[in-house]
């Protein structure tokens, strides 16, 4: 499966700069290739396909219930030759 992201956005996106987003926790329903049973993605309507992960503090994913909302600020990166939404695990980010 390939993610398709709309190419002006991944334009914007990809210049390093970091973006406010709102990502959600769920439990995926395929295997990863990933140690943690919960992960997080971008909520609909932010120009984000649902299978882009979000790389980010483990205590959202550990803390709160699955299907928690979060806003934070991220930009998008690049790991293990896939694209991700990086926030880095000391940045704040708050429940919505």
């Amino acid at each position: 499966m390939t993610m398709r992201l709309d190419p002006q956005l991944y334009d914007r996106m990809h210049d390093g700069r970091y973006h406010e987003v709102i990502v959600e926790s769920f439990i995926p329903t395929f295997h990863e290739p990933t140690s943690a049973l919960i992960r997080m993605r971008p909520i609909p309507g932010q120009g984000f396909p649902p299978e882009i992960r979000v790389e980010c503090n483990r205590d959202m994913r550990e803390v709160f219930p699955v299907g928690t909302r979060f806003r934070m600020t991220a930009c998008l990166s690049t790991k293990h030759n896939k694209e991700v939404l990086y926030n880095h695990y000391s940045w704040d980010w708050k429940v919505v």
